[in-house]
């Protein structure tokens, strides 16, 4: 019986192990190439050969601005760190500050670029499928209970 006991504990520990570790490895995304991003482009906006080859040529050359954003890897937080402190977003030093804008600056070149190829239209479409803010969308607001609208 202890037997028993002792290896039903053991798989149990063993299956717990596994999990944690599985759920911790997530598979790196897969950076988008320039020919890629043409073919998607392409595809989505209903572009011609002509403009096609053109974005090609952009998007090479623009390769940075369109590889996504190089972050390292998140920190879990402690789950006993007050809300005030996960409210916070981390401070950026001057260099990152102008690392971001020079970042910006070489997209809004890009988008200039891309809007002498596409139509009105086309650049349009191209807005709309880009994602905004830092997760690609916005955030469902919140609904007020009556109890904090009635302070």
């Amino acid at each position: 019986m202890k037997k028993v006991v002792m290896m039903m504990m053991a798989a149990m520990v063993a299956t717990a192990a596994m999990a944690q570790t599985q759920s911790n490895q997530r598979p790196e995304p897969k950076q988008m190439t320039p020919t890629m991003r043409t073919e998607m482009m392409v595809k989505q906006l209903n572009l011609d050969d002509s403009q096609a080859l053109q974005l090609q040529k952009l998007n090479e050359e623009y390769s940075d601005v369109n590889a996504g954003p190089q972050r390292p890897p998140r920190m879990r937080q402690d789950n006993n760190s007050s809300s005030e402190t996960r409210q916070q977003p981390p401070q950026l030093t001057d260099e990152q500050k102008q690392e971001m804008e020079k970042k910006m600056a070489r997209q809004q070149e890009y988008e200039t670029k891309l809007k002498t190829i596409l139509n009105d239209t086309q650049f349009n479409n191209y807005k709309k499928l880009q994602p905004r803010g830092g997760k690609g969308g916005k955030r469902p607001q919140r609904q007020r209970t009556s109890e904090t609208t009635n302070e």
